[in-house]
């Protein structure tokens, strides 16, 4: 549903997506440790040591960036979502789940909008 393939979702949240993606399938999968010749260049080592740096720096950026996102989502008070809620105890299964994507919906919609603000603002 959202990922590569899908034109209209933002960047952002394509990386956000694909570095969850990642970071699951890390967990799941042990990790073999790398074993470094010696026979291997400094200036190579330095090289790998620069761009892991770069990488951790991109990902504490990006959580910042997650963690910003999700700090907004939680003081948002969206009408459409707080009726939502307040009748789907009155509703059958079937439509209970409807609200559910109803919801999950808006809060996506949340979401890239506040990308996007972000992303205008930098």
């Amino acid at each position: 549903m959202l990922g590569k393939e899908n034109v209209n979702v933002p960047d952002n949240l394509g990386n956000i997506l694909s570095m969850l993606a990642n970071s699951s399938s890390k967990e799941q999968s042990p990790q073999k440790p790398e074993e470094q010749t010696p026979t291997q260049p400094q200036n190579k080592i330095t090289n790998e040591n620069s761009d892991t740096k770069n990488s951790l720096d991109d990902n504490v950026e990006m959580m910042r960036k997650v963690k910003t996102i999700m700090d907004g989502m939680r003081s948002i008070n969206d009408p459409r979502i707080n009726l939502l809620t307040a009748i789907s105890p009155f509703l059958n299964n079937s439509r209970q789940k409807k609200i559910g994507n109803c919801v999950k919906l808006f809060q996506m919609t949340q979401v890239t909008r506040m990308m996007t603000e972000m992303e205008k603002n930098n």
